[in-house]
């Protein structure tokens, strides 16, 4: 997203202050891990997680526009994410009191993870500059 764009949204998640990535299934060659002291950056990029390997990594954010959780793929020798597995989207299985989503990846039909990641958002609320009148009242 753009950073213009993400400063001009009223309400935004900041950070993930609490999450947990559960591990149905791990492909051997890859490792877990949560990203809890991650914060959002200028252009609203929220990392919650990462699953890792040698050669690739999955990242996986929070996308401010779908109001999800996304995998991108990248691997470790091109600097920019790259398409060619499944699994980018994930379903939201429930919203209270902690979001939790299905995380399902393939590379090449081979299953990479399947899991469930749950987190708690810390949201801001940007507050529009207005002009107002105080009524001043008895």
């Amino acid at each position: 997203m753009d950073h213009y764009l993400f400063e001009k949204l009223k309400h935004r998640a900041i950070e993930a202050p609490l999450i947990n990535i559960n591990v149905d299934y791990c492909d051997l060659n890859f490792k877990v891990k949560e990203l809890t002291d991650s914060t959002v950056n200028s252009t609203g990029l929220l990392e919650v997680g990462l699953i890792s390997s040698p050669n690739i990594d999955f990242l996986l954010r929070w996308d401010e526009k779908e109001k999800t959780i996304d995998v991108d793929m990248k691997p470790k020798n091109k600097p920019k994410r790259v398409n060619g597995f499944e699994g980018h989207h994930t379903k939201k299985l429930s919203g209270s009191p902690m979001a939790k989503y299905l995380i399902n990846i393939k590379l090449k039909r081979r299953l990479i993870f399947k899991g469930t990641i749950e987190l708690i958002l810390k949201t801001s609320n940007r507050i529009e500059k207005s002009l107002g009148y105080a009524i001043k009242l008895p």
